[in-house]
């Protein structure tokens, strides 16, 4: 699940840290010297949601207490649930933190309950029957799903299938987010030779211009290996000549490939949309 995995990359990734909304509420609420804990325990008794404000702060506390660890980077986890919350959270945070994508692990519902019902056995969670998962279900189909949608248009949903086991799971993660390490969020073209330049020149000029439900990017990463090199070039020249882009930046490596232990010539051209 999405908690196994965050556990995994604060421990593997150094300057990240797991903020969790739940655990922040909670440790507020049996904060004796908090002076939002009684009111947090009273609303939860009434069975009222939080206010936004309220866990944005909360968030945006843990997150300044991490910094002083030497976190940079956060996973926030469990939040935001609906548009009232990410609006709140806009207003709230501002730029004061960049949101460089979302991770979002996909899976069958069947699969979901099955977990969550065996986890409810050993946790103690009284919100593990399989009456309240499905309500949980269907809030989040309508509430959650449309921020994923919004993101989704903004090319910043990083999908991962979430049905493996654990391990490939986590080599999946792993990977995104040192892709996100290496770009900051960046929508990324990668290269190769299966598909033709054109078809390469028509992706990026969908990225750059935007197209029905989804934003034009503000930046391009273009990155190829070996011979496709050339074509990464070719569709940056022509973004440059269509007027859509500007190259702000060319970078060149020699990584090694994964599993074969020879290395192989990488290009990494950076895209500006005009």
């Amino acid at each position: 699940g999405k908690g196994t995995q965050c556990g995994r990359v604060v421990e593997h990734f150094k300057t990240w840290a797991h903020v969790s909304a739940g655990d922040c509420l909670r440790a507020e609420r049996n904060d004796p010297a908090s002076k939002d804990g009684e009111m947090i325990n009273n609303i939860i008794k009434e069975g009222k949601l939080v206010p936004s404000a309220i866990t944005v702060k909360l968030l945006l506390k843990a997150m300044a207490k991490a910094k002083e660890d030497g976190k940079t980077c956060f996973l926030i986890d469990g939040f935001p649930r609906g548009i009232e919350n990410l609006n709140t959270w806009t207003s709230e945070a501002g730029d004061a933190a960049i949101i460089c994508g979302v991770l979002f692990y996909e899976a069958k519902e069947d699969e979901l309950e099955k977990r969550l019902v065996a986890r409810g056995q050993t946790s103690g969670r009284n919100d593990d029957t399989v009456e309240v998962i499905r309500k949980r279900f269907k809030t989040y189909m309508d509430e959650t799903m449309p921020i994923v949608e919004k993101f989704k248009a903004e090319g910043k949903v990083i999908a991962i299938d979430g049905m493996p086991p654990e391990e490939e799971v986590w080599k999946v993660t792993k990977a995104k987010i040192e892709e996100v390490e290496e770009f900051g969020g960046k929508q990324v073209m990668r290269l190769s030779q299966k598909k033709s330049v054109g078809f390469y020149i028509r992706a990026a000029t969908t990225f750059l211009k935007g197209a029905e439900g989804k934003e034009p990017v503000k930046e391009l990463v273009i990155t190829a290996l070996g011979n496709a090199i050339n074509a990464a070039v070719a569709v940056a020249m022509r973004m440059e000549s269509d007027g859509l882009g500007s190259v702000r930046g060319v970078r060149t490596a020699y990584p090694d490939m994964p599993g074969s232990g020879r290395g192989c010539a990488q290009i990494v051209i950076d895209l500006v949309k005009k």
